[in-house]
């Protein structure tokens, strides 16, 4: 076999693994940057249920802030627990936050640099077909306490880390 038909097969799977990955709703792999969670390589699979960590895509009205302070690159998934689903009720009063009732967590007036954080004040249920992700023992974790809930359209399913290291 000529040696130029054999790179022109190899670079036609190449492009044709590239195209069928680029058409998956759900990534494979994702690499996790942030020190919400440990760094590294957590592998996606459909579905999920409350306490998993999932994977989804930064909330649309969320992404003028996100990309204005350089949080984190717009096309990042965000790895966040699911705390709550349809029905459950979330308060939050300047730092503090319950669910359904029992204190969960706290929120950040600011961010590392200072800036102010917005505030989600008051009392909010859990819509129909949404989330609230949350990781509770790092009050500076982009989630749910800071955007709302999460549009489970935008989720891509369980993540899990296949290779990392803590920060």
């Amino acid at each position: 076999m000529d040696a130029s038909f054999v790179l022109l097969l190899v670079v036609m799977g190449c492009v044709l693994a590239t195209i069928v990955v680029a058409k998956m709703k759900t990534p494979l792999l994702i690499w996790n940057t942030t020190s919400s969670l440990p760094k590294g390589f957590y592998k996606v699979e459909p579905g999920y249920t409350y306490g998993d960590i999932v994977a989804f895509d930064i909330p649309e009205h969320f992404r003028p802030l996100v990309q204005e302070r350089g949080w984190i690159p717009l096309y990042d998934r965000l790895l966040k627990r699911v705390v709550g689903r349809a029905g459950d009720t979330i308060c939050i009063h300047q730092t503090d936050i319950t669910l359904n009732g029992q204190w969960f967590g706290n929120t950040s007036l600011t961010d590392s640099h200072g800036r102010p954080m917005p505030q989600l004040d008051g009392c909010h249920t859990v819509q129909n077909g949404h989330l609230w992700v949350m990781l509770k023992d790092n009050p500076l974790s982009l989630d749910s306490r800071y955007f709302g809930e999460v549009d489970e359209a935008t989720v891509y399913g369980k993540a899990s880390l296949v290779w990392g290291y803590q920060n």
